[in-house]
Order: C-alpha cells, then structure tokens, then sequence
C-alpha cells in the first residue's frame, strides 16, 4: 500500500516515519477550529501517539543552510557598494549629524539652535 511512496521517498532520502490512520479525532478537531494537540487529551491520545515520530524528527532537525544567491546580496548591498549614488537625503531619512543613536533608535538632539527663537 506504502511502496509507491515509500520508493518516491528513498529516492529522495527521506525516511518514512510515522503512518497516520484516518480518524475522526482530525474531523472533530477541524470543526472546532484545533489541532489535536490543542484537543482535549482523551479525544486525541491515539493521534497524538502517532505523531510522536514526527514531532521527534522534526525537533532533530538541523535548519538548513541559508544560500543567498549572488545576485540577492548585490541587491542588498547599500548603494555605494553597488557604484550607485546614494538615494537624496530629504523628508523622514534625513539625519542631522546632531541627533544620537539610542538603544531604542534615533531620538531628536538635545538642544537645536535652528528652531530656539
């Protein structure tokens, strides 16, 4: 019954790990709008015993490798590594060399004597 998957798998080199019977417990869960992790235990105990596998496969899992594709970092890049010139400095982006990095971000400075008067 499995060996088609089961060989679709292989080849990829995946293990089958758990098999999951067809149970209620799923349709009285989607009704509810609940996993059945989130259902009541002793309406879920048999499913929740079938997933025990892939819970524990998948919490062994390593994340991948993140690969960023060349022309992605490029773009990333700010503009004068790119040879590009840099975007005006106007409206909300315009920093005065006045104001003060913060921990919690740019706070304005101290005391302006541009607008004291």
């Amino acid at each position: 019954m499995y060996q088609p998957l089961e060989r679709f798998l292989g080849s990829l080199s995946l293990p089958l790990i758990a098999r999951l019977s067809d149970s209620d417990a799923y349709l009285k869960a989607a009704e509810m709008g609940l996993g059945i992790f989130e259902m009541d235990f002793s309406m879920s105990f048999a499913e929740r015993e079938q997933f025990a596998p892939i819970v524990k496969w998948v919490d062994n899992q390593q994340p991948a490798p993140v690969r960023i594709d060349e022309k992605v970092r490029r773009a990333a890049a700010p503009s004068a590594a790119r040879g590009l010139p840099h975007p005006p400095r106007t409206g909300v982006t315009a920093l005065r060399k006045s104001d003060r990095r913060t921990a919690h971000g740019w706070r304005a400075p101290l005391s302006d004597s541009s607008t004291a008067g």
